[in-house]
């Protein structure tokens, strides 16, 4: 049963928890113990074993939501603020009385706060402790709609598909190696492939779902599914669970080792996003790193063994392009000259944007050094046509740092490189560079 409110005499309650904030804060406030304290974070389980009340109690003590980092539904603030101006008496009903009266103030309501066992009128999500829904003529209000499902627009965004590219340098050791490939060696690559990007997907999810404080803030992230409440968390945790599991039993199926090299990749990443992430200089370092081992993982599902010189090569390389992504986010950084959440400040980008072109020509410099060794001469046929990738790799390099000191590349240089016409030339200039001279 619906109850039409009339009476502008009457305090209006409203549920705080998926009637004001599109979010569930229960679960908001266990993502928060979880990024603030990862290693407390098995106790949750346990705690949840006990009931959702229990839970509540315990993390009352020990997290603190920030409501300016809550994603809220305009409609019905709108809404809210026009009862108030008309005079009549806001109530938002909460758990937590107190964090009802913050996010009061907040959102300039100056109403009160209520427990959760309050009866009387209202409106929210759900039926209040008389079992009756409530809402505010016209019946096509936002807070009459059914609560928020994860559409397959928002799935795509989560899973950010177009970033399993970055795991074609699992074929590359394939490619480079002398001896010739089989049906058997591509299928290997294909299912470590999926393999990879399942937990890639799991890894931008969980990272998602971590950083939902900091995304609120950021200008683009904001409107990612789970920041801007779109989507559930909880639809999000279902999610990562459904992507590691397959990515886990098919590397296992691989390969012990390659199983190891993809819960090592996982592991890094999701520590990566609670610490490494904040610590300036180890963060590139560990992204550059995250790429290399893409490149060991392609060796050992194909068999092949990596040489030092493409390890030299990649380090560097990949090292300029953490470095770009760096770069992108400090000079957009609009926040009192500090990247939020990450340890660099505005007095950091002139450093950055030295050591991100020096490490993309160390990487030109090893190609050099690679033409005039031993090994180049007996692995190719025509070695003295590898030179050619130098002024190639090159133009590329300092092109993409030219393109980051104008503010026009993406936030993702590897993104930017596919969606660039000049940049797809000089990737596929220098692979028939390198057939030739090996044929």
């Amino acid at each position: 049963m619906e109850h039409i409110l009339t009476k502008t005499s009457s305090p209006l309650i409203v549920e705080l928890d998926g009637g004001v904030v599109a979010s569930s804060l229960d679960w908001e406030s266990a993502l928060r113990f979880v990024a603030e304290q990862p290693s407390a974070a098995l106790k949750l389980p346990f705690w949840a074993l006990r009931g959702r009340s229990f839970v509540r109690r315990r993390l009352a003590g020990r997290v603190t939501l920030d409501p300016s980092a809550l994603p809220y539904r305009e409609d019905v603030v709108g809404a809210l603020r026009e009862q108030r101006r008309r005079g009549r008496r806001i109530v938002l009903r909460a758990d937590d009385e107190a964090f009802a009266e913050l996010v009061a103030g907040h959102l300039g309501l100056n109403g009160e706060a209520e427990e959760e066992t309050a009866g009387g009128e209202g409106l929210g999500r759900g039926p209040l402790s008389d079992g009756r829904r409530y809402r505010i003529d016209p019946p096509e209000t936002p807070w009459a709609k059914p609560r928020a499902r994860m559409s397959a627009r928002d799935l795509v965004r989560a899973l950010r598909p177009h970033q399993w590219v970055k795991n074609l340098l699992l074929i590359v050791p394939l490619i480079l190696s002398q001896r010739p490939a089989g049906a058997a060696d591509f299928a290997r690559v294909a299912a470590a492939f999926l393999a990879f990007s399942l937990a890639a997907s799991f890894v931008y999810v969980t990272n998602d779902l971590l950083d939902l404080p900091s995304d609120r803030k950021h200008p683009t992230k904001r409107h990612r599914p789970f920041a801007s409440g779109r989507a559930p968390i909880v639809h999000g945790l279902v999610l990562a669970l459904g992507l590691i599991v397959p990515a886990v039993l098919l590397a296992a199926i691989l390969s012990p080792l390659f199983l190891g090299l993809l819960l090592l990749y996982t592991a890094t990443c999701l520590v990566y996003s609670l610490h490494i992430k904040k610590l300036e200089i180890l963060d590139v370092l560990c992204l550059s790193g995250l790429y290399t081992l893409r490149l060991f993982a392609g060796g050992v599902v194909t068999g092949v063994a990596l040489s030092a010189w493409l390890l030299a090569f990649s380090m560097f390389l990949f090292l300029s392009l953490a470095f770009a992504k760096r770069y992108v986010e400090l000079d957009g950084a609009s926040h009192g000259g500090t990247l939020l959440g990450r340890g660099y400040g505005a007095s950091d980008l002139h450093m950055v944007r030295i050591l991100g072109p020096l490490s993309g020509y160390l990487s030109v410099l090893v190609i050099c050094l690679y033409v005039q060794d031993h090994a180049a001469t007996t692995l190719y046929r025509h070695p003295g046509l590898l030179w050619c990738l130098c002024p190639i790799l090159l133009y590329w390099v300092t092109r993409l740092w030219f393109f980051a000191q104008r503010g026009e590349l993406d936030s993702d240089p590897v993104l930017f490189a596919l969606r660039d016409r000049t940049s797809l030339v000089c990737g596929l200039g220098s692979l028939v560079l390198f057939l030739a001279a090996r044929l």
